[in-house]
């Protein structure tokens, strides 16, 4: 049970450091009212979508994670915000599970910080940045959420 974890722990580490360099479009920050603003929010949520999408690409292309999680999947939220959600193939001790990424907290916001808020930044998400991880065990009951600003 205990390497399982371990393992699911590098598996969860190895997909928060796959964000790297993924935002390669760019905006130009528009923040005025009315239609400009209207455009501003559908450029923003498009630019959301266009991340995540990239996202969902890296994620597909690494096989590792195949016997770790029956699902990883990733979805947005306006106005920023990016969710990855990771099913476990296996049940697992979900206090264990849980005490484990308490332990991650600090690397993932890391990752957050120098890694995906700029790459969203850069992608054109101008603000509201914030990224999302929960853990559901193979039964799909919830294992822990946390949300990285």
């Amino acid at each position: 049970m205990l390497t399982t974890i371990v393992k699911a722990g590098a598996s969860v580490l190895t997909a928060a450091c796959l964000v790297v360099g993924l935002g390669a479009c760019s905006s130009d920050g528009d923040t005025g009212s009315g239609a400009s603003h209207s455009a501003s929010v559908d450029a923003q949520h498009e630019a959301l979508e266009a991340y995540a999408a990239k996202e969902r690409a890296a994620l597909a292309s690494h096989d590792e994670f195949k016997d770790t999680y029956s699902s990883i999947k990733v979805a947005v939220t306006d106005p920023g915000t990016i969710t990855f959600t990771y099913a476990y193939a296996d049940q697992l001790d979900a206090a264990k599970v849980a005490a484990f990424l308490d332990g991650k907290v600090a690397t993932f916001q890391s990752t957050f910080d120098d890694q995906v808020s700029p790459a969203m930044k850069a992608t054109g998400v101008a603000s509201d940045r914030k990224m999302v991880y929960t853990y559901l065990n193979a039964d799909g009951s919830q294992l822990w959420t946390h949300t990285f600003e």
